[in-house]
This record gives C-alpha cells, structure tokens and sequence, in this order.
C-alpha cells in the first residue's frame, strides 16, 4: 500500500480526467500498489478569474469526493491557495503551548520555563515557513 501519493494535473486534462485516472489506477496496479478510496479526495485549484469547473472522478466501486482543503507535507493547503486554514491550525496549537506555560509558570522557575518555551515555539513556526507572502490572513494572527 502507498502511504501518500499526489498527482497534479493541469485544468487542461479536465476532459481526459478519466484517462488520467485510468492510468493512475494502472500504475498502482503494475507496481503491486494499492489505493485506499475511503482516504482518497482530490483538491481543485482555482483562482477569482478562473473557477471550479463541476468535475466527478469515478473509480471502480467508488467516487473520489472534492474537498475544499487537504493537509499536504503537514501545510493545510486550500483551493485558493489561501493560508487561513494553516494560520488557524497554527494559533490553535500556539494556544495550547501558551497555555501549558501559563500553567507551569506557577510552578517553574524562569529557566525552565524558557526551556518549555523553546521545545514548543520555534517548532511549531518553522515548520513550512513561508518566507514572505501577500495572504491578508497572516495579520489575524494573535498568539
């Protein structure tokens, strides 16, 4: 069984989507791999100008639902490439971290504290770090 598998295809092969799907299911198959269709979705991209197009991937005994966000390489990703999904992922472990401090501060001294804090904090903001960006969520971000 593959674990994770990701195909990205242009909106070009919208209309030989079941071709592609086809072949995918052909790979698996010759290489003695083997889809889960109950953890399978797939994720349209699209933009203000150019919208979702009404697509349905079929595959034997099953249909491939559409879903508006994915996890991918532990980033929430959405269909418009927006990071909100992320940055409220990210705020609600930070909270959780903020508030094992909070606990502990009455407890521990300011070294040890400082160790909890840098177990906590600089894991959870580097992972996928995005260097700079335009995404006006980024300024809801309260920790």
């Amino acid at each position: 069984m593959s674990e994770r598998s990701t195909c990205v295809l242009p909106g070009t092969f919208k209309n030989n989507l079941e071709s592609v799907t086809d072949i995918a299911i052909n790979w698996f198959q010759n290489n003695l791999l083997s889809m889960n269709y109950e953890k399978t979705h797939f994720l349209q991209f699209f933009t203000k100008q150019h919208n979702k197009f009404n697509v349905q991937i079929v595959v034997p005994d099953s249909i491939i639902p559409n879903v508006n966000s994915t996890k991918f390489l532990g980033l929430t990703i959405d269909s418009t490439f927006s990071w909100k999904g992320h940055i409220l992922y990210l705020s609600t472990k930070l909270n959780t971290a903020c508030y094992a401090i909070r606990t502990l501060k009455s407890f521990m001294s300011l070294k040890a504290l400082k160790t909890v804090y840098f177990s906590c904090f600089p894991s959870i903001m580097s992972y996928g770090v995005i260097k700079s960006t335009t995404d006006r969520h980024f300024g809801n971000m309260k920790m």
